[in-house]
C-alpha cells in the first residue's frame, strides 16, 4: 500500500493515478487529500476488476503512453497455462512484477 502514496507523490500536475489490481486488503496508508490530490489536480481512478469495462480507462492510458515507457518489460514472468499453480506462487512472491500466461508457450 505504501506504493500508492509514492505514486501519488510522483503524479504530474493534472495527471491521472490509476490503481489497478489491489484485490486484497493490504492495510491502510495515510494520504493528504490536499497535497496528494487537490493541489496537483490529480485524477484518481481505482479499478477493482469486478467488471471488464473498468479496464478501459487504464488500457487507453497505456495505449497513449506506449511509446514513452518500456511496457514490454513490465511482465517479469511468463508461464504456459499448464503451469498455473507455479505462476500463482510466483505472482505472490516479492520478486515478481507482473505474471502473464502465454497459452502457446512451451514448457522450458
Amino acid at each position: 500500500p505504501e506504493a500508492v502514496v509514492e505514486g501519488l507523490e510522483l503524479v504530474r500536475n493534472g495527471g491521472m493515478f490509476i490503481e489497478v489490481g489491489n484485490f486484497t486488503n493490504t492495510g491502510d496508508v495515510p494520504i493528504n487529500p490536499h497535497r496528494h490530490l487537490c493541489t496537483n489536480n490529480v485524477h484518481l481512478l481505482g479499478i477493482g476488476g469486478e467488471d471488464a469495462r473498468a479496464y478501459g480507462p487504464a488500457l487507453r492510458q497505456l495505449s497513449r503512453d506506449a511509446g514513452r515507457f518500456p511496457l514490454d518489460k513490465f511482465v517479469s514472468h511468463r508461464f504456459a497455462l499448464e503451469e498455473a499453480e507455479k505462476a500463482m506462487q510466483v505472482a505472490m512472491s516479492p520478486d515478481s512484477l507482473k505474471v502473464a500466461f502465454e497459452p502457446a508457450r512451451a514448457k522450458a
